[in-house]
């Protein structure tokens, strides 16, 4: 065997053993989706679980409450027709016996009478009869067994049991699930759509959905532990999309999403919870380039240094993102918040690595970056185009976005407010198409100029 098919052998052996490990980190990368994706499912029954017990002991706690106040409410109204109706009663039977212990008295001495002699009785006659008149007095009839109290519960027990089987549904997580999560700078762009679950859902069961709601939080340490996290809204609205921002770089966040029909019906389930980093800077001015070469002040910083201002006049420095953070296939988005005085060497575009930042006279309208002035300009490596876009004024929105073309070109898109202009941007061989500086100059002060996604 000769050292070429040697070299031969092991290099096949060496694509081999990369397609393994390209095929290694594929496995493991589904392997902890699946592991997730089990803890975001254990997580949900956990909670459901919790949830019944929750509901459940709060049902039964209003329930028996809601017994307790209807029978002492009830025990209370029996209470009343006692006092009602036996005080009268009480006060008849009490005059009754007092007639009633007249009478035998009276009885009594009469008897007592009939036993005297003829004389005494004859002497005591008149005195005699006077004192056994007696008046009778009618007292009112006793109300018979049909007019005294009874108390109805009727057919009350059925219905509340069929109440108490409907409390309660079962169903799997909603159709409504996170589909895709894409880095931005200093973000992540969630997408959502509906999935079916189940034979029992179609997607039309979800398709009018016209709300959407998207939380997110840093995911915590201890796992994937839904119910101690603590999710912060972060978008509602009809888009099934969002970019989250103002996320640290390196750090894993868990986002979710529901739906639900109209703007007052009720929320659907919780997604399957997604956990995502980005590793991409977040955009901002570099503090670096805030100082002239006399030491003067000549931007300031605010806002997390995403917002730029022109504080020092007559001066034609320029101002470039702290890193290289606009990537291809993104759109970068600046805001004219305050305007100063115009000048044709305004502008604001994209810059490869290699742009001079270090000449202090350099402009914005020369080879290797694309910009557009105050005036709505249009430069390409420093040639002007035809087409001209509106001035910037207060609350202009300037949106820029690239795409790789072929090799070495790319396709740009830069917008002020409703209008827009396409064009390609030829680079140097040696320039990374991936990944570029944006950069502000203007010659008067008064310019504010903040940047995002």
């Amino acid at each position: 065997m000769g050292d070429e098919e040697v070299t031969n052998v092991r290099l096949s052996i060496k694509e081999s053993l990369k397609k393994l490990e390209e095929y290694d980190i594929y496995l493991r990368s589904r392997l902890s989706d699946i592991k997730s994706t089990k803890d975001g499912v254990r997580c949900s029954l956990d909670k459901a679980r919790e949830e019944v017990a929750l509901k459940f002991a709060a049902i039964q706690d209003e329930v028996l409450q809601c017994l307790d106040s209807r029978q002492k409410e009830i025990l209370h109204a029996i209470g009343d027709i006692e006092r009602k109706d036996l005080e009268p009663l009480g006060n008849l039977e009490e005059k009754i016996n007092s007639d009633l212990e007249n009478v035998l008295r009276l009885a009594a001495e009469g008897n007592t009478c009939l036993e005297k002699e003829d004389s005494v009785l004859l002497a005591e006659a008149e005195k005699v009869k006077s004192e056994l008149v007696v008046h009778p007095t009618r007292y009112p009839d006793i109300p018979c067994l049909s007019h005294t109290l009874s108390v109805s519960f009727g057919d009350t027990t059925q219905p509340l049991i069929d109440i108490v089987k409907l409390i309660g549904e079962v169903s799997m997580t909603g159709s409504l699930q996170i589909v895709d999560m894409t880095e931005q700078p200093g973000g992540m762009l969630v997408q959502w759509d509906d999935e079916t679950f189940s034979d029992n859902e179609s997607f039309t069961d979800y398709s009018g959905i016209q709300e959407y709601m998207l939380q997110y939080c840093r995911t915590l340490d201890r796992g994937n532990n839904e119910a101690a996290a603590v999710f912060s809204t972060v978008y509602s609205g009809e888009e099934m999309s969002h970019i989250v921002t103002d996320l640290e770089p390196h750090v894993s966040y868990t986002f979710r999403v529901c739906g639900r029909f109209g703007k007052d019906g009720k929320w659907s389930s919780w997604s399957i919870p997604r956990k995502g980093i980005t590793t991409l800077e977040p955009h901002e001015w570099s503090t670096e380039d805030c100082v002239n070469a006399n030491k003067l002040i000549v931007y300031q910083l605010s806002n997390d240094r995403r917002t730029a201002t022109k504080v020092f006049p007559d001066s034609s420095k320029l101002l470039r993102s702290r890193t290289m953070s606009y990537r291809i296939d993104t759109s970068l988005k600046f805001t004219i918040a305050e305007t100063g005085d115009p000048s044709n060497g305004d502008g604001l575009g994209l810059t490869t690595s290699h742009f001079d930042f270090s000449n202090p006279k350099q402009s914005l309208q020369c080879s290797g970056c694309t910009s557009i002035n105050s005036k709505g300009l249009v430069y390409v490596n420093g040639s002007c185009m035809k087409t001209r876009l509106p001035p910037f004024k207060r609350g202009s929105v300037v949106a820029l976005e690239a795409s790789k073309l072929s090799p070495g070109k790319l396709r740009v898109s830069i917008s002020v407010d409703d209008k827009q202009v396409t064009f390609d941007w030829q680079l140097q061989e040696k320039d990374d198409c991936t990944k570029l500086f944006f950069a502000m100059g203007f010659q008067h002060s008064g310019w504010q100029v903040s940047v995002g996604n």
